[in-house]
């Protein structure tokens, strides 16, 4: 086995490590907080596997936000790890596997959020008395743009693996392409951290009625 193989293999179990707390750590963190200052109504006696979604979703928000950071990172340090693999290739295709991570993660995170309470309440307006739609609004828009785009970026730079298509659509478009994504991070961090969906339930009593209705 020569040593630029062994630094990719080095690299993706280090991914496959970093996969499993990631997803861990943020379902722990905020099970307990749900645990300490969630609401009653949503708590898993009340409403199963509801609130068993809400909690997996949310973590996989965060667990999607760590894997954004590195792939954003690994794909401006694309040239130093093609070094360090001896591959341009192997470069690529790890921050491909990382992208994909990102995206598959997003999918798991929308699903069991649109699965769980207090969401399916929220989306069929039944606690307009305990959220500002304004708000609501804004937080499901800045993350359906954010992931968006994202998304369609990802999609793009799989496409333009390809050295020939790349050389044709322009390098430096590419480049700026990402530039832009980056510059979108703010619906990202209006997404998160607005309106935190335990935090508003908290700091508004958390007193929500209708959600065991389902």
């Amino acid at each position: 086995m020569n040593k630029e193989k062994d630094w990719f293999i080095i690299s993706i179990s280090l991914d496959v490590v970093i996969l499993i707390l990631s997803i861990i750590i943020p379902y722990l963190l905020i099970r307990l907080n749900q645990q300490i200052n969630g609401c009653n109504a949503h708590s898993f006696s009340n409403t199963g596997s509801g609130a068993t979604f809400w909690i997996l979703g949310r973590a996989l928000g965060f667990t999607c936000f760590i894997w954004f950071c590195i792939s954003t990172y690994r794909g401006y340090t694309t040239k130093k790890y093609a070094k360090l693999f001896h591959s341009m290739k192997k470069a690529k295709n790890l921050h491909c596997y990382e992208a994909l991570i990102t995206i598959v993660i997003l999918a798991f995170h929308i699903v069991f959020l649109i699965s769980s309470e207090p969401w399916r309440s929220l989306i069929r307006g039944r606690m307009v008395a305990h959220f500002s739609f304004g708000l609501f609004a804004l937080k499901i828009w800045t993350g359906i743009i954010f992931g968006a785009i994202m998304v369609g970026t990802s999609i793009l730079f799989f496409y333009l693996k390809d050295v020939k298509r790349l050389s044709k659509f322009g390098y430096t478009k590419m480049v700026w392409i990402h530039k832009l994504l980056l510059a979108f991070t703010i619906f990202l961090a209006i997404h998160m951290f607005l309106i935190n969906t335990d935090l508003w339930l908290l700091f508004t009593g958390g007193s929500v009625g209708e959600v065991g209705d389902d």
